[in-house]
């Protein structure tokens, strides 16, 4: 095990909204599943406010926005909107999504030190390992945590526990960076400490009212908490 000094041992990473940007891969992906519906296409950034609560939520926002008439959540057509979704996205997973700027040089550094690294996404894995393998990050982490892991995810603690006690580590001793309210409740439900990073997918609250550790602008910037 990797061994480190004051103040973190491990530092945890949100993916969509932190690491990546990427909502011009999920925003086609929906219109695509839109169009295939003869539905009213959705706004770039109105899908950047809409993302942090999984695929099947995105879904029923997308589904819902501009169209009168739109299904219910886990009904039938809402489903195979879904599943239909959920194939346009994994066909085009990595297509203009890209890392945020100095994302690369801090992760490889970390990679490089006796950091213990993670990625703890809502994401489901079978677009979280391909978008990270596009992307050239999949070989940095210690850990990758995604949304189908277990039986629950952010904002519920389970898959930071989960990595504290494979890491066998105190809460204490992790650091999760994240863009969204899920994250800082995940963290803040499990013990750790957070840092919201301010230029992610909002879903337009105000950090400031769950009380974060730290608030960055700009990956550069974590570098001096690690």
């Amino acid at each position: 095990m990797k061994q480190h000094q004051h103040p973190y041992t491990a530092v945890a990473f949100d993916l969509d909204g932190t690491l990546v940007d990427t909502v011009p891969d999920l925003a086609h992906a929906g219109n695509l599943m839109l169009q295939s519906l003869s539905m009213q296409a959705v706004r770039l950034e109105d899908v950047r406010l809409w993302i942090g609560d999984g695929i099947d939520v995105l879904t029923h926002r997308i589904l819902s926005h501009n169209n009168p008439q739109p299904p219910e959540y886990g009904n039938e057509l809402h489903v195979a909107a879904s599943t239909t979704f959920k194939q346009f996205y994994f066909d085009n997973v990595c297509v203009h999504s890209q890392l945020y700027p100095n994302v690369r040089e801090l992760v490889e550094k970390l990679h490089k030190s006796s950091l213990i690294t993670a990625v703890i996404t809502n994401k489901p894995r079978k677009f979280t390992l391909p978008l990270l393998q596009a992307l050239k990050l999949d070989g940095l982490f210690d850990a990758i945590i995604c949304g189908d892991d277990l039986p629950k995810k952010k904002p519920d603690p389970a898959q930071i526990q989960h990595f504290l006690t494979e890491q066998s580590l105190d809460a204490t001793q992790l650091l999760m960076v994240g863009d969204s309210k899920n994250d800082l409740l995940s963290a803040q439900n499990a013990g750790c400490d957070q840092v919201f990073v301010s230029f992610g997918y909002h879903q337009g609250i105000d950090p400031q009212s769950y009380n974060p550790n730290y608030i960055v602008d700009d990956f550069a910037e974590l570098e001096f908490l690690l």
